[in-house]
């Protein structure tokens, strides 16, 4: 009987990295930076500081997003793509870390202020943000406005976009840029069942998945992308681990204070969570 193995999807980091961020896929870049932005650069270059794949694959980098440099009119901007599967309680604190080192570092020792490139971050999350949930839209886009006069933004150098991909709905009467974007998502979350229309109309996409089909026949990419996936579940279950160890001994430190006060043993079971035993075995110790 022949094992079926699970495919990569591209929303794997090392998939990601390959379709959108290796020389050689400026134009699928590029396609999916206009639509998300819904800006009209004309020039990307890509593997600006680029990490090797082996330090990726075994966690070596914590760096796992596409930096790129991306034109309109001669007009440079910096731009961080972002993939991320794993739900991070401190995405959004993360995300806007890298947005302002990649604004602050647009600008070299002695530069006037005035010379520093907008900077641009792209979070594609495979979750929904706990602080964005009464949003329904699955793409938001982000300014740095003043409260009462929502349409007045302070600068146009800084712009992040989130999307969302759990939100994503079918909509009708899309302009081109929104139709762009939501087929992009698709083949984001399901390329095995993306329509062959959405590829006929858009080469892009149809590149992009040609890249991953590459992945998935080829052994060494396949492993890559399969260890590299392992590598972000394993780093997952230690942070668990470790906050599951960080919560028992606080437990632990509070049972010995209310027993140190000899306060009852059943209201320290119930403030606790620790079993009668436990906290038995805490007084033996005193």
């Amino acid at each position: 009987m022949e094992i079926v193995r699970q495919r990569i999807k591209p929303t794997n980091d090392y998939a990601f990295k390959k379709i959108f961020g290796n020389v050689g896929s400026e134009s699928i870049a590029l396609d999916f930076i206009n639509a998300a932005t819904e800006m009209n650069f004309d020039k990307i270059e890509l593997n600006v500081n680029p990490n090797l794949e082996s330090d990726v694959i075994e966690g070596k980098s914590g760096v796992t997003d596409i930096k790129a440099k991306v034109e309109i009119l001669g007009d440079t901007s910096d731009i961080d793509l972002e993939m991320q599967v794993a739900k991070e309680k401190d995405i959004a604190d993360r995300i806007l870390f890298y947005w302002a080192k990649m604004y602050t570092d647009s600008l070299d020792s002695g530069q006037l202020y005035n010379k520093s490139r907008k900077a641009i971050c792209v979070l594609i999350a495979d979750f929904e943000l706990d602080n964005l949930m009464f949003l329904d839209e699955y793409v938001t886009r982000w300014h740095v406005r003043e409260d009462r006069y929502k349409d007045v933004i302070l600068t146009e150098k800084l712009y992040l976009v989130i999307i969302e991909l759990k939100k994503l709905k079918e909509k009708s009467d899309l302009t081109n840029t929104e139709k762009t974007l939501l087929n992009w998502c698709k083949f984001l979350i399901s390329p095995e069942n993306l329509e062959e229309t959405i590829m006929t109309e858009n080469e892009n996409i149809k590149k992009a998945k040609e890249k991953l089909d590459e992945i998935n026949s080829n052994e060494q990419e396949y492993w890559a992308a399969v260890a590299r996936q392992k590598e972000l579940i394993r780093q997952a279950n230690i942070r668990r681990d470790a906050i599951e160890e960080g919560i028992e001994k606080g437990k632990i430190e509070i049972a010995k204070n209310m027993l140190k006060k000899n306060m009852p043993l059943s209201d320290i079971v119930e403030l606790t969570g620790l079993t009668k035993e436990e906290i038995q075995k805490l007084n033996n110790k005193k």
